[in-house]
């Protein structure tokens, strides 16, 4: 009967010891589940954070970008009312000389004369864009974007064109780019 006893209290020793054990393993098993969590949650939480905040410099771009674009256009508006000024200037030059001299020849005659060095931003209205490209349901959104832009259309129309923002716009063309 002693050795029995003794070999229940070895027994009951050795539970304890494995149930000690097991315990200590647990607890760190489920530290470590909840470390892993607080962690994950972290990180969602500063990738939302940085999706906010791109989101918000895309638009604040975007805004820019269209400022831009308007005093692009009012620049161009104001060219062409400088360019037609000129022209009736040019056309009162010759008529008053016409006027005081009957006997000068054409060639006699000088107006003056401006340079416009970009004369596809004089244009106020929307440019002509090839039907085909964009109506054509066969080529991609991307496809479409670089045509236009080879085309010289400006970002803005070809978001209009192409029902993208002028930002999508503007990357679909830097990566085009290279």
């Amino acid at each position: 009967m002693n050795t029995v006893l003794i070999c229940l209290i070895i027994c009951s020793i050795y539970s304890f010891i494995i149930y000690k054990i097991l315990d200590i393993k647990l607890k760190k098993s489920v530290k470590n589940k909840n470390f892993l969590r607080e962690v994950h949650e972290e990180i969602n939480s500063l990738i939302t954070q940085i999706n906010e905040t791109s989101d918000r410099n895309v638009l604040l771009v975007e805004n820019r970008l269209e400022k831009l674009n308007n005093l692009i256009y009012d620049s161009d508006k104001k060219i062409i009312i400088l360019k037609e000024i000129l022209s009736d200037a040019n056309n009162k030059i010759i008529n008053n000389k016409e006027k005081d001299e009957p006997a000068t020849t054409s060639s006699e005659k000088q107006p003056l004369e401006i340079e416009i060095e970009d004369e596809e931003m004089i244009d106020t209205e929307e440019p002509i864009v090839n039907k085909s490209i964009k109506d054509d349901s066969s080529l991609s959104k991307k496809d479409r974007i670089i045509l236009l832009h080879k085309q010289g259309i400006s970002s803005a129309v070809i978001a209009r064109q192409t029902d993208s923002t002028i930002g999508e716009v503007e990357t679909t063309i830097s990566i085009d780019r290279g």
